[in-house]
């Protein structure tokens, strides 16, 4: 049996929080190759249960890893809701005292994956298989979010299919409402893009026996059966290494993991189109052990088992289609948006329900400027400036339309628009670039200004929520160009308007010990340590507030107090 990795540095307990929209404590995780899936209520929005994905630290600890990960992560947040794919709602950075690390937060699928239900059919009687109504209802559900993450999006910055690349029954989760959605799309293009993690998986592997060079040889050793062939796992290809399900592996990808496009997922619903009628898997049976080369043969020349042996009343448009799908040449293969078709013209063939998915999130201009909102947040976030103002484009041109109806919405705009425009000089600053700073800054300073005058008074609860906010990106604004004494001014307003705002306090804190150090280095050590025990002060607040981040924060300032004789 395989040992799946696991990562000690996430763990039962573990508090995970960004100082804006998540505060959970982690109650449960799953381990898979190379991903982490965390489970736990968030705090800040009524206990609502969330799923944060991320690597394993020692594959994120490459930058070339972390980097894909997030870029892929980004293009899921930006993906439009649909009712058949897994809702992303944020990254983020976060962590406790461990460090912090890119976590991507999930809808909770109450009800586990598919490959949990077909075990609990398959279970209750030998060649136990779902009822056809349900597997037809399934089938089209997992259809229609295929083809709607293959269909580009120009409009919307997509302007490529989003290609799954491990499509298989543990990668689709059943929810409360009956939904069927497909999750973890992608994720495995972040991990093979990098040489680096790839070696990390190949050396890890247990597949092998010692001094045995990977090949066709080693191979026909290599038993893959049960619950340890659906595990995502690396193997050597024709040109290189590939990441994917060996079970569920299209035959390009056994050649050349690059040529893995949307056919390759095709192939992959094809296998799993017998899984959900049939309840067996398409080529061989999956609970018994098979060689690797043996998979590699069955996928080279595939023969899929008929689906009318299992289930006589299958309508032939759901049969031939099934075939196609996994047809040896992926030219030769149907798109998911005709699978979609042959299963609902089966259904009606065999007069059960035909399933059209519907609309969750209208294109509502308040929800198009939503979207764009939190996708240019989202991107900002990484650092990822020239798409954060891309969207804040969008953003700001949908805000400025109902600026008198909803004023607020305006007013958060403009304060992103600013903290974007903050980043872009530093980078200016980092460049040497005095008139570019000198030029970004009254722009920050013009939108910071706008925005305040934007928000409600400040007599009303959301007024002094919103202006707090702003007060502390102001306070941060001036912390980052040395300004300390406005920088303390602005958190000192933001705390006076919202007092139990965590992140105002760990940011006042910050503030404080870099004065502190700046006074140090001048030569002024007694103002140097009255900064730093404000500085103590500020994060020990934040730290019994609930931020967890603040731990090292205090540390180094404990730190720095000892250099300074102080404690």
């Amino acid at each position: 049996m395989r040992n799946i990795p696991q990562d000690s540095t996430v763990h039962v307990g573990m508090h995970l929080f960004d100082g804006t929209d998540y505060d959970t404590i982690i109650e449960r995780i799953e381990y898979g190759g190379f991903g982490i899936i965390a489970f736990g209520a968030n705090r800040l929005n009524d206990g609502r249960m969330i799923a944060y994905k991320t690597l394993r630290r020692d594959l994120l600890d490459d930058p070339r890893t972390r980097a894909s990960f997030v870029r892929e992560c980004l293009l899921w947040v930006g993906l439009w809701t649909h009712p058949n794919v897994t809702k992303a709602f944020a990254v983020s950075e976060m962590g406790d005292t461990e460090g912090l690390r890119p976590f991507l937060a999930l809808e909770y699928a109450e009800h586990g994956s598919l490959r949990g239900l077909l075990r609990v059919v398959s279970q209750q009687s030998a060649g136990g298989r779902l009822p056809f109504d349900i597997a037809l209802g399934l089938a089209q559900q997992i259809a229609a979010g295929l083809a709607y993450l293959h269909q580009p999006d120009p409009a919307y910055f997509r302007n490529d299919p989003t290609v799954h690349r491990d499509l298989k029954p543990e990668n689709v989760l059943l929810l409360e409402d009956g939904r069927v959605v497909i999750t973890d799309f992608g994720l495995a293009k972040a991990v093979e893009s990098s040489p680096t993690a790839l070696a990390l998986l190949l050396g890890q592997s247990s597949r092998y026996d010692q001094g045995t060079q990977p090949g066709r040889q080693a191979e026909e050793a290599i038993l893959l059966g049960g619950e340890e062939a659906t595990h995502t796992t690396s193997l050597h290809t024709a040109q290189g290494v590939a990441l994917g399900t060996i079970p569920y592996m299209a035959p390009e990808q056994w050649e050349d993991a690059r040529y893995a496009g949307t056919p390759a997922d095709i192939y992959a619903l094809g296998i799993m189109l017998s899984e959900i009628f049939a309840g067996r898997h398409a080529l061989l049976d999956l609970e018994q052990a098979h060689a690797q080369a043996e998979w590699r043969r069955a996928h080279a020349n595939p023969r899929p088992r008929p689906l009318r042996d299992v289930v006589p009343e299958i309508p032939p448009i759901i049969e031939a289609i099934y075939r196609r799908c996994l047809a040896a040449d992926p030219d030769d293969r149907p798109t998911a948006g005709e699978v979609l078709a042959a299963l609902q013209e089966g259904a009606r063939a065999a007069g059960e329900d035909v399933y059209t998915p519907e609309e969750i999130a209208p294109h509502s201009q308040y929800n198009e400027w939503g979207y764009w909102h939190n996708w240019s947040v989202a991107y900002l976030n990484f650092d990822l400036l020239d798409e954060a103002l891309a969207r804040n484009d969008r953003a700001i041109g949908l805000a400025q339309q109902f600026k008198s109806d909803r004023p607020n919405l305006y007013a958060d705009t403009l304060l992103t628009r600013g903290n974007i425009l903050q980043e872009l000089g530093e980078i200016a600053l980092s460049a040497g670039n005095r008139a570019e700073l000198a030029r970004l800054d009254q722009q920050v300073e013009a939108v910071y200004l706008e925005a305040q005058s934007a928000y409600p008074p400040a007599t009303e609860p959301q007024g002094r929520l919103s202006r707090s906010f702003v007060w502390n990106q102001v306070g941060i604004f001036n912390k980052r160009r040395s300004r300390y004494a406005h920088a303390e001014d602005a958190f000192r307003r933001a705390i006076a308007l919202k007092p139990d705002k965590t992140e105002t306090y760990y940011n006042r804190a910050l503030n404080q010990a870099q004065w502190g150090l700046a006074e140090a280095a001048a030569g002024n050590l007694t103002s140097a340590v009255e900064h730093l025990h404000q500085a103590r002060v500020h994060a020990v607040t934040a730290l019994g507030l609930g931020d967890p981040t603040a731990q090292r924060l205090l540390e180094g300032i404990e730190v720095a107090l000892h250099e300074y004789g102080a404690v």
